[in-house]
């Protein structure tokens, strides 16, 4: 897991939380990540903004978040091979504490990304686990066949605005509410990244490198 606080340019910055913090659609969703069965299930909401998905852009928020998105990883020395998914997310505030399900976004290799927009309690909490092909079960099907595990904290992150956190998508990882905030905004990021190109070549006898 790896963190870049003042990750988008400020300008980019202050333009997107603008926007987003605006008059923008925002879509009830009652489980924010997988069913649950606790007894305070109902607490389990939040809110989407859907931004690209099934290869092409779905909100005009989408020019400006991709130049957020591409400003961030530039500034981590990163660049895009592929986006599966990119998504703004809206957890608003609750007088009690709740931890969503312990899980990954999807089940095949990628780079998640979470880039925080405010100041906020609602820690992120990152666990141990990683998703097992061949074990593991889906969503379709997790709430009846692995609710019951256990995972085991790793590390957490409270959410500080203009901070990028990026990380293996396949490690299991939870959202929770916050309390004392009115809403804590993210944007989510599911993709491939470029691997950097090294060239290991030696010159005879000295060792040098060629061009």
């Amino acid at each position: 897991m790896n963190i870049k606080h003042d990750a988008i340019s400020p300008l980019i910055f202050q333009r997107l939380k603008q926007e987003v913090f605006g008059s923008i659609p925002w879509f009830f969703t009652p489980n924010t990540a997988y069913p649950s069965s606790a007894d305070n299930a109902h607490l389990n909401f939040s809110y989407v903004h859907h931004i690209y998905g099934d290869g092409r852009p779905s909100s005009e928020l989408y020019d400006l978040v991709d130049l957020a998105v591409r400003s961030a990883l530039d500034n981590t020395g990163q660049t895009l091979s592929l986006i599966y998914r990119i998504r703004l997310g809206m957890i608003t505030a609750l007088d009690v504490p709740f931890v969503h399900g312990a899980h990954i976004d999807m089940d095949v290799p990628h780079m998640t990304g979470l880039i925080y927009l405010n100041d906020s309690d609602g820690d992120t909490i990152f666990y141990k686990e990683r998703f097992r092909h061949g074990i593991d079960f889906l969503p379709t099907n997790w709430y009846e066949s692995e609710s019951d595990r256990v995972y085991n904290v790793e590390e957490t992150v409270t959410p500080k605005e203009n901070t990028f956190v990026w990380f293996d998508g396949l490690q299991y990882h939870s959202s929770s509410t916050p309390n004392t905030t009115s809403r804590r905004i993210v944007i989510n990021i599911n993709s491939k990244l470029k691997k950097p190109k090294v060239w290991w070549q030696r010159g005879p006898m000295q060792g040098t490198a060629n061009p």
